[in-house]
This record gives structure tokens, C-alpha cells and sequence, in this order.
């Protein structure tokens, strides 16, 4: 069992709600996440340990959490809805509060401005 320090694991919760999913390359576990950054106890950013996330994905997983789908090398992770609200609960979010890419967006077109009416021929 591994250890996975608080700051990771926020970081981890933070991005799955954010984007409802998470994708991880199936490479050596002991490189960074792409997309997945933390300040340390210096202040500097540093990026999750792919074994952390890879453990931390395994555990949701198992409590069905998240889905799994593995394709050309790659994990994708999607959020369940039971997961978001884990998630939820263990990041302290309100209910009000949606993940980005499910919460509507409403995205009106610039009308041209009309400054006189003509008459067609």
C-alpha cells in the first residue's frame, strides 16, 4: 500500500471534478502527470507522481467511483455520478457547484447592430 500525500490526493480530486474525467499514459510510475501540478512545502510546482495517481485511480475504481477505459496506452478515467459526489463531499463543494464540462454553457452569437431600416425593391 502506498502512501499518498494530502496534497496530491486534493490535486487529483480537484482536476477529476473539474474536468469529469482524467487521462493517464501507461508509462514508468515514477514520472510526473501531465496537467497535474502542486506546490510543495517550498513553493515550488511539481507534478504528481504517476504511482499515486495510478493508485488513487485503482481505489475509485474499485468503489466504482470512476470508469476505466485503456486505449492506445492510455488510461481514461471518466467520473460516475456517485464519484462526483464523493468527491463533493471529500473537497468540501456545495451541490450548487457542477463540473466544467457538464454544466451548461450558453453561448449567444453578436447581433449586428441596426442603425436604419431600408426598403427592398
Amino acid at each position: 500500500m502506498v502512501h499518498v500525500p494530502e496534497v496530491v490526493k486534493r490535486t487529483v480530486y480537484n482536476h477529476l471534478f473539474k474536468n469529469n474525467g482524467l487521462v493517464m499514459k501507461d508509462t514508468v510510475r515514477t514520472q510526473g502527470v501531465e496537467g497535474l501540478v502542486y506546490k510543495d512545502a517550498e513553493g515550488n510546482d511539481c507534478l504528481c507522481r504517476n504511482l499515486y495517481v495510478n493508485c488513487l485511480m485503482k481505489s475509485l475504481k474499485s468503489r466504482n467511483y470512476v470508469k476505466d477505459t485503456f486505449t492506445w496506452q492510455s488510461h481514461y478515467f471518466m467520473l460516475t455520478k456517485a464519484g462526483e459526489d464523493y468527491i463533493r463531499y471529500e473537497l468540501d463543494i456545495d451541490t450548487i457547484v457542477r463540473p466544467t464540462p457538464c454544466a451548461k454553457q450558453i453561448v449567444q452569437a453578436p447581433q449586428p447592430e441596426r442603425t436604419a431600416f431600408r426598403k427592398r425593391d
